[in-house]
């Protein structure tokens, strides 16, 4: 099974080879990177030089994703982990230390949608799951890695969000809610480490083919947009390597909207 074409994504999109270095040497955690966004942005962090970093709980995923990229000379690490758990993502931290003893970049990507319906009839159980994971993950992630990250210079957060946490999607509402609560988490952390040279910004992505999004990515609302067409994963990827590299130096607390056009906010 080739991971590039698991999810019907074309894999001529992903042959162009970056032309830059930009992470030489750098040592980068992507949370969530076995597959999709996640592995599409370690895989181009990997391409340019970076040591990575990809963990998931699902131990299979993990050592395929890491065969993978090794096969294209990426220096790789694939560490199961559920880093929705404190202990295990303790664990992780601690492994990154001694191997490394510092993180440049940190790319917080899990999610989770349990539940797919009318927002006033979601499960008490579902909802506390959407945001433990969603917002709490994300959160405590960035708190436990910031010792590591205080340990490089200039080091970089980025977290995923979405589109809809600017418009929320009907009967993905709840989910919109958390996503909504990471744009406010990225202004809040961008001021807050800016004194230890750590940038801070965000991604919000429209519909983008992955597994996640399988249900709707050929449907009418991926097509609403300037471009009337779903995303590709390595277009989020190269948006993700220019805002955690020098390039991008003096963005910090920002949200880049990638959506094909997608009318989400001012």
């Amino acid at each position: 099974m080739n991971i590039l074409n698991n999810y019907n994504m074309d894999a001529k999109l992903y042959n162009d080879m970056p032309s830059v270095t930009r992470y030489e040497k750098k040592v980068c955690l992507v949370t969530g990177g076995t597959m999709g966004i996640g592995f599409s942005i370690a895989r181009r962090l990997g391409l340019e030089g970076a040591n990575v970093i990809i963990c998931s709980r699902k131990e299979n995923n993990v050592k395929h994703a890491e065969s993978e990229l090794k096969k294209e000379g990426i220096k790789c690490d694939g560490i199961t982990c559920n880093v929705n758990d404190k202990e295990a993502r303790g664990k992780l931290l601690e492994n990154i230390n001694k191997k490394y003893g510092r993180l440049d970049v940190l790319i917080c990507n899990v999610a989770v949608n349990p539940y797919f319906g009318i927002s006033h009839e979601i499960s008490e159980k579902e909802f506390d799951k959407i945001f433990e994971v969603n917002v709490k993950n994300t959160f405590f992630t960035i708190k436990e890695s910031l010792p590591l990250l205080k340990n490089s210079k200039n080091s970089n957060i980025l977290i995923i969000s979405s589109f809809v946490g600017y418009v929320p999607m009907n009967y993905i509402g709840v989910y919109a809610m958390s996503k909504t609560v990471l744009l406010s988490m990225t202004k809040l952390l961008a001021q807050e480490l800016a004194k230890f040279d750590i940038r801070v910004n965000c991604i919000a992505p429209g519909i983008i083919r992955t597994k996640f999004s399988k249900a709707i990515e050929d449907s009418d609302e991926a097509k609403l947009n300037f471009m009337q067409r779903s995303g590709d994963p390595k277009e989020i990827a190269g948006a993700a390597a220019y805002l955690c590299s020098k390039e991008a130096s003096f963005v910090t607390g920002e949200t880049l909207c990638i959506t094909g056009g997608t009318f989400g906010r001012l």
